[in-house]
């Protein structure tokens, strides 16, 4: 039986009380077979972070081509989704064995690295192994952008 997705935002300082207006979301979901929950959510945020219609996109396709190429299909990944004012970082994780060099699955044509194709969807990417492997994917806000 698969785990269900969990949908979790920041705590604020009141008590411990949630937080609903913050512009940080965390959603805990099995790895095969979850990716359109995930779209699903990173649109929600990256709509009301201001991006357009064609940079949503972008961002979930980004998603979908990490969470698809994680090498343990059985496992669950975290996405954790959070804006400081000037830009919105995606941590995925854990993804181990996955490397920025590996040819990416069908989805968006086989022999095309993955570190190539997720540099053109977003402003910056980076593999991070510690304390455990976690993609790391930056967007700059549209009023960042130069």
């Amino acid at each position: 039986m698969s785990p269900v997705p969990e949908v979790a935002t920041r705590q604020n300082d009141h008590a411990g009380q949630r937080d609903l207006t913050a512009d940080s979301v965390t959603i805990t979901v099995p790895v095969d077979g979850y990716e359109k929950v995930v779209r699903l959510v990173s649109a929600g945020l990256a709509s009301r972070l201001g991006f357009g219609f064609e940079t949503v996109d972008d961002l979930q396709l980004a998603i979908e081509l990490v969470l698809r190429s994680v090498p343990a299909r059985h496992g669950a990944a975290t996405v954790r989704m959070t804006s400081d004012g000037r830009s919105l970082t995606i941590d995925i994780a854990p993804v181990d064995g996955l490397t920025l060099d590996q040819s990416l699955q069908p989805l968006d044509g086989a022999g095309v690295a993955l570190g190539d194709s997720l540099s053109r969807l977003v402003d910056s990417v980076d593999l991070r192994p510690d304390p455990e492997a976690t993609v790391v994917l930056v967007k700059l806000l549209p009023s960042s952008e130069r």
